[in-house]
């Protein structure tokens, strides 16, 4: 559950477990994934796509916009409480960064739990699946 969810809770008594967007552990969040084919015919649109997300952290993480994204948080989320949204804007200001490179670490743990479960995986090496060319593009560009 996420912070913007489990503040309330907190506040009736609730334990927290585990914070996963303050915790040193590596792990991966929202994560683009596309066959290597599908970039290599026609790159622009993630390209795009991934500038958008880059645009969007960065204006979610300046503070002058900090009005307008608690405001798109309440909406999206159907929170009807500002304090809601502010604990939300806080976790997510706590959890993003405008770093978009993919985390090799976070990949292979994720490979590591779902090997347990599907031999097959065992013998499949996770860091083959990882190709940040997109990201290295836009980055070099200065986007």
């Amino acid at each position: 559950m996420g912070s913007t969810f489990s503040a309330p809770l907190k506040k009736k008594g609730y334990t927290v477990l585990l914070e996963m967007a303050r915790a040193p552990i590596v792990y991966l969040g929202a994560s683009l994934v596309v066959r290597r084919s599908a970039v290599r015919q026609d790159p622009k649109p993630y390209e795009a796509m991934l500038k958008g997300t880059l645009d969007a952290i960065r204006f979610f993480m300046k503070p002058e916009n900090k009005s307008a994204s608690m405001k798109s948080i309440a909406r999206v989320l159907r929170l009807q409480r500002q304090e809601d949204a502010e604990n939300g804007y806080n976790a997510m200001v706590a959890a993003y960064n405008i770093d978009l490179k993919v985390k090799p670490e976070g990949v292979k743990k994720i490979h590591s739990i779902l090997a347990r479960t599907n031999p097959k995986l065992q013998t499949f090496k996770p860091e083959t699946i990882i190709d940040d060319s997109l990201i290295q593009k836009i980055l070099a560009s200065g986007y």
